[in-house]
């Protein structure tokens, strides 16, 4: 399976859906998801994340986005 580059255009959008980089307390990762620790959960827009290409699903649980 070919790597699917990833477009920075998309990256920036995807912190400017999360509420910005003064919004994000924590961000992790594993092969194949980041994981983002929210100052605020309200501000991240997770229907657009939904709508990025690069993205699958968005998840939300105890305070912890994926």
């Amino acid at each position: 399976m070919a790597k699917q580059k990833i477009d920075p255009q998309n990256v920036d959008k995807l912190i400017q859906l999360v509420g910005g980089k003064e919004n994000i307390s924590a961000v992790t990762h594993c092969i194949t998801r980041l994981r983002f620790v929210l100052n605020d959960e309200s501000k991240a827009d997770k229907a657009a994340i939904d709508e990025l290409s690069m993205v699958k699903a968005t998840i939300s649980t105890g305070g912890s986005s994926r």
